[in-house]
């Protein structure tokens, strides 16, 4: 019988230890579940935080470029087309400066061939100087004409910006067919790689020259 008792009283005592045991993983594992959520809804306000700010700039953004848009465009029409170059050019120049979205204009890509003439009117002022166009200047003279031929009647452009380039590049053409006489294959060859590459190649301009002996400084070979 005191046999008995004693496993009885085990018996209890394993009970009590079991049941402390069970208490403390509970406990232990009621933590960890709190630490998990803590960290799931921490991460949640994050995301959604940054969502908020990402859609906040996004708005931002879109008030910004309508009230660009509002502003600037009606000015860039008049210069468009009354043919202000000038105007376009500086207003280009500045845009570049201020990161404004003057891609929104509908006539934007015309502001890339102003910018070619530009530089190639400055090339052509020297030469009208007296200074004689070196190698480099003479390859940039047909690459930059070419461009202006491209856009003009080879392009995808709308039809009213092709017209546009034709009629400002108009006095480079007209050098381009004076200055290097191309025939209708050699045309072909650079039309063809701006529409093929996306660009004309500076380097094969000067291999081109070269191979016909037109190679600046005034020499002709």
């Amino acid at each position: 019988m005191d046999s008995l008792r004693g496993v009885r009283q085990n018996m209890n005592d394993l009970k009590s230890v079991a049941r402390k045991e069970t208490i403390a993983e509970a406990k232990e594992a009621g933590h960890f579940i709190r630490k998990v959520l803590i960290f799931f809804l921490v991460s949640a306000l994050i995301i959604a935080g940054a969502v908020a700010f990402h859609a906040y700039r996004e708005d931002r953004e879109d008030e910004e470029k309508y009230l660009w848009m509002r502003d600037n465009i009606p000015q860039l029409d008049t210069y468009y087309e009354n043919r202000q170059y000038d105007e376009l050019l500086r207003f280009y120049d500045d845009a570049a400066e201020e990161d404004v979205p003057v891609w929104s204009w509908k006539h934007y890509r015309v502001l890339y061939y102003l910018e070619e003439a530009d530089l190639l009117e400055q090339i052509l002022e020297k030469e009208a100087r007296g200074e004689v166009p070196d190698e480099d200047d003479t390859a940039e003279i047909l690459l930059m004409e070419l461009e202006l031929l491209y856009a003009a009647e080879y392009s995808d452009l709308p039809k009213e910006d092709a017209a546009w380039v034709a009629e400002l590049a108009g006095p480079y053409l007209s050098d381009l067919e004076e200055r290097y006489a191309l025939s209708e294959e050699e045309t072909a060859y650079f039309m063809r790689m701006a529409k093929e590459e996306e660009y004309i190649d500076f380097e094969k301009c000067r291999e081109f020259l070269a191979s016909r002996g037109q190679n600046g400084n005034g020499v002709t070979e």
